[in-house]
């Protein structure tokens, strides 16, 4: 059953709501509309209707998203009858369709890009926070991955405790432009979420303990100014980068870089680039003979070398793909679902339940600031909301494990 303490405010370009601040009509794929489909409020209704009906077909499970859903139909829809399906679905609910007396009153205000190109994004990010909204009443707004209208949004939510939110730095510093007195929490690596710079740091320092005779890295990233950024973090921490191989964004070979690093004969590799990278990075590395210490005897001739990886993105299908090629290796994603992690596990089994799957860093992130602004005493501590999952993590067979 759920708690009857629970309220969601779901407010995402209602009628009433639209028509109070802007006349113009969405734009297309806001709600789970395709690029290409006529926009308009009608369509934007349509599509929250076929969302809490989703919920609901979920079963149980589901059942506070699919209450949230249902009221922000309920309070969208112009048409009698859809209201009237909507009250009975709640109250078919029970108690779950109805706010009691406890109910919270602190208010959180939550900017996801629920359309425009940032929409998965955002709609990861609504799992989470949804997820997380038991203490607090969540007020959704649709930023349509656009920095204007994320200010408009933050203007008009700007009464919330706290603002959770941007995902952007786009959308971030116009709200900041605008917003001066209301606490933001934004979902931005290198603000409560730690920087690629960061996690380098957070490697360098667990491939120290882990093999302090380590001395000679290579670096194999793809070129831009973020892989920069981290190679001048590696050495700033005192290693000897002995060469920085690159390759163009998206690279599907890397047999040319991956050559020059295992003629310079490293004592570790760091690999700057996604998860979905490194899956196919990794077993060209044991191909060249370049194995992750202290990884399965290498079939080639070569030798073994630490194996750190940024990993953005890392989950379990990491290790269903390369995992014999990433034994022993150092991961820092921010985020890996980990379900035997006293930090996290509790979170990711249940969101696994509800969901039926495992959650990514923007659903955990999300979680994360939300319960954050739910525990804060004051405004100021909200503000000062920094991520406090597990940074690194090792390979150890089939299962990833946080580095502490």
């Amino acid at each position: 059953m759920l708690r009857a303490s629970l309220a969601v405010v779901v407010l995402l370009g209602c009628r009433h709501a639209a028509h109070a601040q802007d006349n113009s009509p969405p734009p297309p794929g806001a709600l789970g509309l395709a690029p290409g489909e006529a926009p308009g409020e009608p369509a934007r209704i349509e599509a929250l209707g076929t969302a809490a009906a989703r919920e609901l077909r979920a079963g149980p499970k589901r059942r506070e998203q699919a209450v949230a859903l249902l009221r922000a139909y309920r309070d969208a829809t112009t048409e009698p009858h859809e209201r009237a399906w909507a009250d009975a679905e709640l109250e078919a609910l029970g108690p779950a369709g109805a706010v009691g007396r406890e109910a919270p009153t602190r208010r959180v205000g939550l900017l996801v890009p629920l359309s425009g190109k940032l929409r998965p994004v955002g709609e990861r990010l609504l799992e989470g926070a949804l997820l997380a909204a038991e203490r607090v009443v969540v007020e959704i707004a649709d930023t349509q991955s656009d920095a204007a209208r994320a200010a408009d949004e933050a203007d008009r939510l700007k009464d919330t405790y706290a603002l959770v939110g941007p995902a952007a730095r786009g959308e971030l510093d116009a709200v900041r432009a605008r917003q001066t007195s209301t606490p933001i929490l934004p979902l931005i690596a290198g603000e409560a979420l730690p920087s690629g710079v960061e996690r380098v740091r957070s490697l360098l320092a667990a491939a120290r303990r882990a093999a302090p005779h380590v001395r000679r890295f290579a670096v194999l990233a793809p070129t831009g100014g973020t892989a920069d950024e981290m190679v001048a973090a590696l050495r700033g921490g005192g290693s000897e980068v002995v060469i920085e191989a690159r390759y163009a964004p998206g690279a599907t070979q890397f047999s040319g870089p991956i050559a020059d690093i295992a003629k310079a004969v490293p004592d570790a590799v760091l690999v700057a680039d996604t998860a979905d990278q490194l899956a196919l990075i990794a077993p060209a590395l044991a191909a060249a003979g370049l194995w992750p210490l202290p990884g399965p005897p290498p079939r080639t001739a070569g030798r073994g070398v630490l194996l750190l990886a940024t990993a953005e993105g890392a989950s379990p299908k990491l290790v269903e793909q390369a995992g014999r090629y990433l034994q022993g290796a150092l991961l820092a994603p921010g985020f890996f679902p980990d379900p035997d992690d006293p930090t996290c596990g509790p979170f990711v089994a249940r969101f696994t339940q509800a969901y039926g799957r495992a959650p990514g860093p923007w659903e955990a992130f999300a979680y994360e600031a939300v319960r954050a602004v739910a525990a804060a005493r004051t405004p100021a501590e909200a503000a000062a909301w920094r991520s406090r999952w597990p940074v690194v993590y090792r390979v150890d067979g089939r299962d990833v494990r946080a580095v502490r």
